[in-house]
Parts: structure tokens; C-alpha cells; sequence
């Protein structure tokens, strides 16, 4: 008897959501590739595209049995299954279900980092654009980035959106090339 098939998260290579959807359709039970709508960002005009909700994923549905896990792997533009040291992890129903209905909507939606108090990150738009600082979380529960010389052994925080916030290797010597 073969296992009960769970939703499993896939990571794919950089802008390879699209083939591995492909390449693994016809080799597990379901795939799924959340899509939302976006406007293009260009000098001349505006257009409305599907956009890959979280890139660099995508989800199946399988009983993930040996066989299944070779044959997801082997597929193009895969690049492993989301788990642990025990094997690949399932996702919540409830939550694949939640992002079928949200996508189903055709709301504008946007992923935003989940974040961790003390996280180093780089805040990508607005007016603070290009400031590195940590994440705090005041009080009230919302979110604030702190931006500290340790030198100095002061810090001055700022109330930020999330989504203005990319998340950055919590050792300081590896930070992007930009900010070297």
C-alpha cells in the first residue's frame, strides 16, 4: 500500500520554476507553482505578467516514496527537496490550501521575509534604501530595524515595512557585493 501523498516544498534553480513544473508534472501526482499578478517595471510601458509568487519554489504532492525522490531530483531545473536530516518535510494542507485561495483571488499579493529578532538585513526600498542594520520588535508587535555602531556603542532604529527588508548572512564579513 502506498503512503498517504503529502505537499512537499521543491527548490529550484535561480528562474527554473517554470521547466521543473514541467519536467515533474508528468512524474508526481500534482504540482503546484504559485502565480500572482504583477506590473512590469519599464521606462517605455506598463504590463500586467503572472509572477512567480515564491521564487525559486514550487510544490508537489506525492507519496515521496525512494523512487519519487530520485525522480523529483533527476527532473530539470530542480534543485532539492525542502526537509531535514530525516528526509524530505511535508507541508501543512491548510497552508498549500491558504495559498490556493489567495492566488485563486487575483489579489495583488507580495511574499514578505519572515524574520527573526537580532537578523542582519538590508533595507531595499524607500528612504532608507541601502542601511544595514538588525531586526528588534518594539512593543506594540510591529517590526523595527536597528542600525547600530558598535564602535560608538549607540544605535538608532527605524519602523519598517517587511517587505522593504531583504534578510542577509548573519556573518558580517559575507554581505553583498554592493556594500563591500
Amino acid at each position: 500500500m502506498a503512503p498517504n501523498p503529502k505537499w512537499y516544498a521543491v527548490g529550484t534553480r535561480s528562474r527554473h520554476e517554470q521547466v521543473a513544473a514541467d519536467e515533474l508534472a508528468p512524474r508526481v501526482g500534482e504540482v503546484f507553482l504559485p502565480r500572482t499578478k504583477a506590473l512590469s517595471r519599464r521606462k517605455d510601458r506598463r504590463k500586467i505578467y503572472n509572477k512567480v509568487l515564491f521564487p525559486g519554489y514550487l510544490f508537489v504532492r506525492s507519496p515521496m516514496t525512494r523512487e519519487d525522490r530520485v525522480a523529483i531530483l533527476r527532473a530539470l531545473g530542480v534543485a532539492r527537496i525542502l526537509g531535514n536530516e530525516h528526509g524530505p518535510y511535508p507541508c501543512a494542507d491548510h497552508e498549500i490550501e491558504s495559498i490556493r485561495i489567495l492566488v485563486s483571488a487575483e489579489a495583488a499579493l507580495s511574499p514578505v521575509p519572515c524574520l527573526r529578532k537580532g537578523q542582519l538585513v538590508m533595507v531595499m526600498e524607500g528612504p532608507f534604501q541601502g542601511v544595514i542594520g538588525r531586526v528588534a520588535r518594539s512593543s506594540d508587535g510591529r517590526q523595527r530595524i536597528v542600525c547600530s555602531i558598535d564602535l560608538l556603542g549607540r544605535a538608532v532604529a527605524a519602523h519598517l515595512e517587511r517587505a522593504a527588508v531583504e534578510a542577509l548572512p548573519d556573518d558580517p564579513r559575507i554581505l553583498p557585493d554592493a556594500m563591500s
